[in-house]
């Protein structure tokens, strides 16, 4: 990295200035969403055929550690959480029913192996 502005650091402190910005993590390219909330309400808001945080989570390796229905469900519960934020107050029409939901499946696996 030699002086003059065109350095990798410079350049990722470029791009992280920006609202929306690109990164490659060993390979894996990722589009990364900054503190803008007029733009975080607006991948929020997409619907997952369109921009999928389940598939994101899971293709990153979450699937393989953490399994399929924690990835999936776990990130549901994430998005629903920054829609309330963002989109009103639903916190007892999504996302406590999904909490409750995931408990109660997670308590019936573990009961299962006692």
């Amino acid at each position: 990295m030699g002086g003059g502005g065109g350095g990798l650091h410079s350049r990722a402190q470029d791009a992280t200035k920006r609202k929306v910005f690109r990164l490659n993590l060993a390979g894996r390219k990722m589009v990364i969403v900054g503190s803008c909330p007029v733009t975080m309400k607006h991948v929020a808001s997409q619907p997952e055929s369109v921009l999928s945080s389940c598939r994101a989570v899971a293709e990153i390796g979450f699937e393989y550690t953490m399994g399929h229905f924690n990835v999936y469900e776990g990130t549901a519960w994430h998005k629903a959480i920054l829609k309330n934020h963002y989109m009103g107050d639903k916190l007892e029409t999504v996302f406590l029913p999904r909490i409750y939901k995931a408990l109660e499946h997670a308590t019936e696996q573990e009961m299962q192996l006692l």
